[in-house]
């Protein structure tokens, strides 16, 4: 054995001391009588915005509407008690700050030369807005090559025009990527993010770097950390991905669906502070991150030079517009599959009980009984979860688990007042209606007050909640060719629903970010499909939430 000899005058050198581990804090569990009066609060603001809409003004529509949102999201925290409350202020500030950026003008003297009323925020993005329509020729003139006549008539194709779009400027981020630029603004956005909000610096970097990728490709810069993150960054790293749209369908609908670029830019950076400070609103940190007060970027060891990376985002775009056009068509055959059958269901103004009594024999009385059943018992499967997690929040699932290990007879009690309860909303359902239901009667029907909390005008409301559900149920790709369609919604109805729209917040997303992400850390599976419905929950009220502080700014 070696062993090192000291002098008596050289002393040793003792080891640097580590800091001792400290244990994250142990934090009550929230009251339920909060959460009882925050959602007292927040049906309050929805009833009066509803009703007093005209009178209030679009101003003080949208700040209600604002409030109610984040008391949304704050009825459903895991723990109220353990928020930070500096990530939550530092977040709404740069949200107000990047809106009011691009929305407030700059009234100047005349010596400046600066002209009078001059938005230097929306010069600057309209600037980079008139980068995407270069975007769209320099793909169009590639489209011209591959696809001939096709793409140079009169009425182009859909698939011919959106698919060289979406693959070249999925080419040139990919470029940018390996050139370091897209790194270090990320880089450098995170930086100044997560020294005012305290944030980690995973999440805080997958946040910022959702405002230029998709939510397929920002989990990348943070690869290395995904395996170890905390459960609340888990959330925040899912949010990030549903409360933006990627670079390359950005284009595609300020090209293709005419969207105003400079509002889809500015809700992407709104949504980089906004997700993030909802998330942590939703499922406050109580574990110790391992990224806190560490910004670093995974550099790109993927693709060998430029020519590699063009080639690499070329070969991911056309797999992205291949994915696009398979939820078009798979989404828009089921909306027009539900259509039909809703119209097999005979909604008339004269109610449920008229027409059960108009049966010829009792033969058909039956039958029309069952099937008002059948679709009751169809509803009560589709709230199961939905129910079972709210009650998990409100801390009352033990309820839930008491009642299931009760005896057959005590279950008839409840399931009979709940069908009765079913006929009557079905009955009211069915005076409401017009004759004819489908999806997008639905969708006016039940997103009517959300339109309205973000400062839409009341003719408009069913329009934009129509909007709204078709983005949830199918995708923003089917809300904005919609939304394209439409001529009747008001400059500032379709202002506010550019900011809502823009995000991947709907049902099929889950499902991408789940396996997107699960596939660079496979063991985190569970918790990242556990997470989901929240992620996709907050995600939507993100945008929402975003388009209504833009409704506060904009007076028409």
């Amino acid at each position: 054995m070696i062993q090192e000899l000291h002098s008596p005058e050289t002393p040793v050198r003792s080891p640097r001391p580590t800091p001792d581990y400290q244990d994250p804090p142990i934090y009550e569990p929230t009251p339920l009588v909060w959460r009882f009066f925050i959602f007292a609060a927040v049906v309050f603001l929805v009833c009066l915005t509803y009703s007093l809409g005209a009178s209030i003004g679009p101003r003080s529509q949208a700040l209600y509407g604002a409030v109610a949102i984040f008391g949304a999201v704050a009825m459903f925290s895991t723990n109220l008690n353990a928020v930070n409350w500096r990530t939550i202020f530092w977040g709404i500030v740069l949200q107000v700050v990047v809106a009011a950026f691009v929305t407030f003008p700059l009234y100047l003297p005349d010596w400046t030369g600066v002209p009078y009323g001059y938005q230097p925020g929306h010069a600057l993005f309209s600037t980079v807005g008139t980068m995407f329509h270069g975007f769209a020729d320099y793909a169009g003139q590639a489209g011209e090559f591959v696809f001939g006549s096709l793409a140079t008539r009169q009425n182009p194709i859909f698939v011919i025009t959106v698919v060289p779009t979406i693959v070249f400027v999925s080419s040139f981020f990919a470029l940018v990527h390996y050139l370091g630029i897209l790194p270090f603004l990320v880089r450098h956005i995170s930086r100044f993010m997560s020294y005012c909000m305290g944030t980690s610096g995973a999440e805080t970097l997958s946040s910022v770097a959702n405002v230029f990728m998709g939510q397929a490709e920002a989990p990348l810069i943070v690869k290395p950390y995904i395996a170890r993150m905390t459960q609340s960054e888990l959330l925040a790293l899912m949010v990030g991905g549903m409360a933006t749209i990627s670079g390359a369908l950005m284009v595609a609908y300020v090209t293709q669906f005419k969207a105003n670029a400079v509002d889809l830019l500015t809700t992407s950076l709104m949504a980089a502070p906004a997700s993030l400070y909802l998330a942590k609103l939703m499922y406050p940190e109580t574990e110790n991150p391992e990224t806190l007060g560490v910004i670093k970027t995974v550099p790109d060891k993927v693709h060998r030079n430029a020519l590699d990376a063009l080639t690499a985002g070329a070969s991911d775009g056309m797999a992205l517009a291949i994915n696009v056009i398979a939820m078009l068509i798979a989404f828009i055959a089921v909306i027009a599959m539900v259509d039909a059958l809703l119209k097999m269901i005979p909604f008339r103004a004269d109610g449920l009980r008229e027409w059960l009594g108009d049966a010829p024999h009792n033969w058909d009385l039956a039958k029309r009984y069952c099937i008002t059943f059948f679709v009751y018992f169809l509803a009560v499967l589709s709230i199961r979860y939905p129910f079972r997690w709210g009650m998990r929040r409100l801390g009352q699932d033990h309820y839930l688990e008491a009642w299931k290990r009760a005896p057959w007879q005590i279950w008839i009690v409840p399931i009979v007042l709940g069908y009765l309860l079913f006929m009557g909303l079905t009955d009211l359902a069915m005076r409401q209606a017009d004759g004819e239901i489908s999806l997008q009667v639905i969708f006016s029907k039940l997103f009517h007050p959300l339109a309205m909390m973000m400062g839409v005008s009341r003719e408009d409301a069913a329009e934009a909640a129509n909007l709204l559900g078709l983005k949830l149920v199918g995708n923003e790709f089917l809300a904005f060719q919609e939304m394209a369609k439409n001529t009747t919604l008001s400059d500032r109805s379709r202002l506010l629903m550019n900011f809502a729209l823009t995000g991947f917040a709907n049902f099929a997303s889950v499902g991408i970010t789940i396996g997107g992400i699960s596939a660079m850390a496979p063991q985190r599976r569970p918790e990242l499909a556990r997470l989901g419905i929240r992620a996709l929950y907050v995600g939507f009220l993100t945008t929402i939430l975003n388009a209504a502080i833009v409704g506060i700014f904009r007076a028409v």
